[in-house]
């Protein structure tokens, strides 16, 4: 059973359009298609149910191919869109699949369009269901993670009213209840009276995202009060609705009892503890020896039992060699100088990897005669850190790289203000220094004529109406050099209201002088094609007629509305009934026919008495025979001039 396909078609040529409809039938599917012309037409056809596939020609009176890719990609609907043109630059071409175009297939190579169509469709299924997919693995890692994260001393799951469904042998060890007991009973644990509000505060804040909690409390165990830390989630279903309550506790009352203690404990640990990850250090300068805590050696990848506390030994074993100096200059600072300052370096770890800290001074203290006796401070491994600000450098070559590469940059600026920034590329562009402040009025100032009417309507429909734009315009650079542009703007919008517009800038002259040397070479060609005295046609290898002239149209007397269904056989038949041997002339088209590298010259007599000279050789594309061109010249009054002479010699 053939599959049914729905079809875009975007083509202003209703011929070529059935044409295009009838191959991908022929590729086994039942083609719905629809016709349009106009953005406007493909905006209204797009949200007419699910379409299956966007078949475009390149170049449409009123549209493109171009402005259709965009619009398909604004609906963000994943639809394969393949251009079917006549003729198209391989730069325009590569254009269009950098912007998304699934694949092209030329109208003089319409077979190809069926292969193509199946693979796209294939790769389209391919990629939904690969979606789908990962949506379910994600629905099952959430909940997988959620069982693992849950691992801890005691775990208990109720339904959202509160009633158990299951506890842990741990929980029930704790509160001296055996499973059918919690399950049967509606058993809810005595909670320290201090504790309780902030408890049903937090269950009541479950239901609500981001509904995962954690919370500490105090409950009656058989053990009498114990502190028990809980970390709580909302299992939720594919709706949204919260279908049972999940928690992961352990009795940390010997680690309350332990805090207590540490709160009165000395002050490098207090320090230490005060910023998380941060290692605390004390200078005994008298005696040059380091104290460390074990945060510190874990930065310094040292174990504790072998750290020395020696500060030689530190630097000449811990310390990056192109940092030493630096670190020794330090040190003289503090003992001579009584200045301590902050201090970025590089240390070495055992194994070789480098890391990069920060040390922040503390406490410094004299001794009787105003020398220094000991230092305190702080070290903060900051290497993650310099690493990402390295990518971030890195990325920002890159970005501006892609930028010049490409001829495009980025630009934004403030609705209420009207101030703004570009990059470098969009400042290049304009002709203007890209240190140089910018704003919106002078961006819009460098587009001429119309181009700037259209603009400021874009810009004002995206700030009226949060309308994102992107337009092809003209504008005249600072040096006066025209260029076009294309430019693409998004609304960035703050309750409702757009507050920032923000987008891209690309010069595209080059593809712009590109398309009219194109169109050039095409009116060059047809016009060569009609000044010609011979008739002219051009067939592919699969019998397609690709071109013909006027000339050609009248010696044989065939309606261009024939030649026009690009039908070889057609014309063919219609040649047959002027012959007066047809079987012949049909004979050595087929001869022709079966062998693409032969040439042919040879004289036709028509029914009416008329006589042709017929050539036809190969046509290539570079060393590919790609079709054959027929040539037939009228030289029906030369052989009857020729027989003229030949009598009167005889006489």
């Amino acid at each position: 059973m053939k599959s049914a396909l729905r079809i875009i078609i975007i083509e202003d040529n209703p011929d070529d359009a059935l044409l295009v409809t009838r191959e991908v039938e022929h590729a086994g599917y039942v083609v719905q298609a629809q016709r349009v012309q106009t953005a406007e037409e493909l905006r209204d056809t797009l949200a007419q149910g699910t379409w299956d596939l966007v078949l475009a020609d390149y170049s449409l009176p009123h549209f493109s191919a171009t402005e259709g890719l965009a619009i398909l990609w604004e609906t963000g609907l994943d639809v394969p869109f393949i251009i079917v043109s006549g003729s198209i630059g391989e730069e325009v071409m590569a254009q269009l699949m950098k912007d998304g175009a699934a694949d092209y297939v030329m109208k003089d190579h319409l077979p190809r369009l069926g292969p193509v169509v199946k693979r796209e469709l294939r790769d389209t299924d391919e990629r939904r269901r690969k979606r789908d997919t990962e949506r379910a693995l994600v629905e099952s890692e959430k909940r997988y993670r959620l069982l693992v994260e849950s691992q801890t001393d005691l775990i208990v799951k109720t339904d959202p009213e509160g009633r158990l469904l299951y506890a842990s042998p741990t929980y029930c060890a704790l509160f001296g209840k055996n499973p059918q007991e919690l399950t049967t009973l509606s058993y809810q644990p005595l909670v320290y009276p201090d504790d309780l509000p902030s408890v049903e505060h937090t269950v009541a804040d479950l239901f609500h995202p981001p509904h995962s909690y954690h919370y500490e409390e105090r409950a009656m165990t058989v053990g009498g009060w114990r502190w028990v830390e809980w970390a709580t989630r909302a299992e939720l279903d594919s709706q949204g609705n919260v279908v049972a309550l999940i928690g992961s506790g352990r009795d940390i009352t010997d680690r309350k009892q332990i805090e207590e203690k540490l709160a009165v404990s000395e002050f490098d640990l207090q320090q230490a503890q005060a910023v998380a990850h941060v290692g605390s250090w004390r200078w005994d300068i008298a005696h040059d020896e380091f104290a460390w805590s074990d945060e510190m050696c874990r930065i310094f990848g040292i174990a504790p039992h072998t750290f020395t506390g020696s500060v030689q030994d530190v630097i000449a074993h811990a310390i990056h060699p192109d940092d030493r100096a630096r670190i020794e200059e330090s040190n003289r600072a503090i003992i001579e100088d009584h200045n301590p300052q902050p201090l970025e370096y590089r240390i070495v770890w055992p194994d070789g990897s480098v890391r990069t800290v920060w040390v922040k001074p503390g406490e410094m203290t004299l001794d009787d005669k105003g020398h220094v006796s000991s230092l305190t401070g702080v070290v903060l491994d900051i290497t993650e850190r310099k690493q990402a600000e390295e990518r971030l450098a890195h990325e920002g070559d890159l970005l501006r790289l892609t930028g010049e590469m490409a001829h495009v940059g980025g630009w934004e600026f403030d609705v209420a203000t009207g101030e703004g920034t570009w990059t470098d590329e969009v400042a290049l562009i304009h002709g203007l220094d890209p240190a140089a402040p910018t704003n919106a009025g002078l961006g819009v100032s460098f587009y001429v004529d119309e181009s700037r009417a259209r603009i400021e309507t874009a810009i004002k429909q995206a700030v009226e109406h949060g309308t994102p734009y992107d337009l092809e315009l003209e504008i005249r650079a600072a040096n006066g050099e025209h260029k076009w542009v294309r430019t693409r703007g998004v609304p960035v919008q703050k309750q409702g209201k757009t507050v920032q517009l923000r987008g891209t800038f690309q010069d595209i002259t080059e593809r712009k002088q590109a398309e009219e040397a194109l169109a050039s070479s095409l009116s060059l060609l047809k016009a060569t094609m009609e000044s010609t005295a011979d008739g002219i046609l051009v067939v592919d290898l699969d019998g397609r007629i690709t071109l013909w002239n006027h000339k050609f149209s009248d010696m044989w007397q065939i309606p261009e509305a024939l030649l026009s269904k690009h039908l070889d056989e057609l014309a063919l038949n219609y040649v047959l009934q002027q012959m007066a041997q047809p079987e012949t002339f049909l004979a050595k088209v087929r001869e022709l026919y079966g062998q693409p590298e032969e040439s042919s010259n040879d004289q036709l007599v028509l029914a009416d008495g008329r006589i042709f000279e017929r050539y036809s050789q190969p046509q290539r594309i570079g060393d590919e025979v790609v079709g054959r061109v027929w040539s037939f010249s009228d030289i029906t009054e030369r052989k009857q001039a020729e027989t003229q002479l030949r009598q009167s010699q005889k006489m």
